[in-house]
């Protein structure tokens, strides 16, 4: 008997956020649920989707960690997301969060401790994200996030709608994936 109730993806799949196995994890699912859900509680001047943030991430670290970047807020398809302010006060959320990150790490063959590179990757690209589509970053010299801009510019181009999201979250996946694999 599994803990818990379940969801049931788009695919049809049937997932338990407190009792998570590799074999319920699908990239389709992580990819159409992530296309979907908007960056910081939806409070953006457009919509910014948490699978165009992971691809950007990707895209910043080294290539052996890209499959990483891609999938580090992965478990986010399957227990949503939440505003940094209570996400950092709950928790069982926290705990259930790290569990799934866990099993997806698991279901992909990644290392389960995310590289620091991911870590450092992911705090810049927020930065140049608050600038870009939020009201809460004033930036006085835009020098400093190019690189972290450009990553987050590729990853929108030709950005249309959250199927073509989708699409290309799920394309960088078999890019990063093959090479994982390559690598291994």
């Amino acid at each position: 008997m599994r803990k818990g109730d379940y969801i049931t993806t788009i695919s049809g799949r049937k997932f338990w956020p407190l009792d998570p196995h590799p074999e319920d994890v699908d990239i389709h699912d992580i990819a159409w649920a992530l296309s979907r859900i908007c960056r910081f509680g939806g409070h953006t001047n457009s919509h910014y989707s948490v699978a165009t943030h992971c691809t950007a991430v990707s895209l910043l670290v080294p290539e052996e960690d890209a499959l990483w970047g891609l999938l580090h807020d992965a478990s986010e398809a399957y227990v949503g997301d939440m505003v940094r302010p209570l996400k950092d006060g709950m928790t069982a959320y926290k705990q259930a969060e790290d569990r799934v990150s866990l099993v997806i790490a698991n279901a992909f063959g990644l290392p389960l401790e995310m590289p620091e590179s991911v870590h450092l990757a992911d705090k810049r690209i927020v930065q140049a994200e608050k600038f870009l589509f939020t009201n809460q970053t004033v930036c006085e010299d835009l020098s400093t996030m190019d690189e972290d801009i450009a990553a987050i510019n590729k990853a929108l181009e030709t950005e249309n709608g959250p199927v073509d999201v989708y699409l290309k979250y799920l394309s960088r996946f078999q890019e990063l994936h093959q090479y994982s694999i390559a690598t291994t």
